[in-house]
């Protein structure tokens, strides 16, 4: 269990710093700007390192976040829980570059637990015994299904699988309540995800055995059972779960980023406990995406309009 009176000072920290997020009218003002260098004058309202190139100023600002959130927290074995997600994009990185022959290096990111050149050593290696055991063990499993298939399809899948199993059994460990729901609700939303496009697009049912991540409150047998299924069936079995209007208009991405969103925000004021720092933490990320889409739509002569519409809930 966690010891939420450890997380006063963190909760404290964090709530100074919503002030300088960014919320629905500074979000909207940011579109509105008339050009990048006006939008990048009001990042910079919002603290974010001024550049003239806002790849940058956004790049800069999730490695500043990050940074921050390691400072502040008293547990960084939960946190390195989340953090890990970035170890696994740079080992489906090291992946494609070696057996697809492509610079994928660019795209790495050097917010993980471990340092670049040290999975590129593990991968050269073929030593993967410093890794949790369940990540090793998938990127030997993604090294030898590629060899098999050559499909890098199976390498996303099988660490995005080990990674989520093994953030849910470090957050089954701490036994609190609010890392436990948000668990169980992102296991949820990403297999529902995982199930959509698998069905419409890899039509590949076997790869369900690779995507659904145990632990979610919809089983994987009835992912199987629905796969087949006509579109009215699988309506008819979502309506009775509680992401049933994630389903029923607009981008199933971006309402599965908004239901996440409303449920952070409904933690938000907890004094002491985790639930703000995580909070924080993911609703920044969601507004360095929004920042994103902005600038890349302002970029390329995107409409307002349909910009607006791919934007998602801000946290603040």
């Amino acid at each position: 269990m966690i010891d939420t009176t450890r997380y006063a000072y963190s909760v404290g920290r964090v709530r100074v710093a919503e002030n300088y997020m960014m919320d629905e009218m500074k979000l909207l003002r940011l579109v509105d700007a008339p050009d990048i260098k006006e939008a990048i004058r009001i990042l910079a309202e919002c603290r974010y390192k001024e550049d003239e190139d806002y790849m940058v100023m956004l790049k800069n600002e999730q490695k500043s976040l990050y940074s921050y959130i390691r400072s502040i927290i008293p547990d960084k074995k939960v946190f390195d829980a989340f953090f890990f997600k970035f170890d696994i994009h740079n080992l489906k990185v090291l992946l494609k570059s070696e057996f697809l022959k492509k610079p994928y290096h660019e795209i790495a990111l050097d917010m993980g637990v471990f340092k670049f050149d040290e999975l590129k050593e593990f991968l050269r290696n073929r030593d993967f015994s410093k890794l949790p055991q369940i990540i090793g063990n998938a990127t030997q499993e993604s090294i030898e299904e590629f060899l098999k298939t050559n499909d890098p399809q199976l390498i996303d899948l099988i660490l995005d699988n080990a990674y989520y199993t093994f953030f849910n059994d470090i957050i089954s460990r701490t036994h609190d309540t609010f890392l436990k729901e948000f668990m169980m609700i992102q296991t949820d939303l990403i297999n529902l995800k995982a199930f959509i496009r698998i069905r419409k697009i890899f039509r590949k049912e076997s790869f369900l055995d690779y995507a659904i991540i145990q632990k979610g409150s919809i089983g994987k047998e009835n992912y199987h059972r629905l796969y087949e299924a006509d579109d009215q069936t699988l309506y008819d079995f979502l309506k009775k779960t509680r992401y049933s209007a994630i389903f029923e208009k607009g981008n199933i991405e971006k309402n599965c980023d908004d239901y996440m969103t409303d449920f952070l925000r409904s933690n938000r004021y907890d004094p002491l406990g985790i639930s703000p720092v995580v909070g924080y933490m993911l609703g920044k990320e969601t507004e360095i995406k929004n920042a994103r889409i902005v600038m890349i739509g302002k970029a390329n002569k995107i409409s307002k309009e349909k910009t607006k519409e791919r934007l998602r809930m801000c946290y603040v």
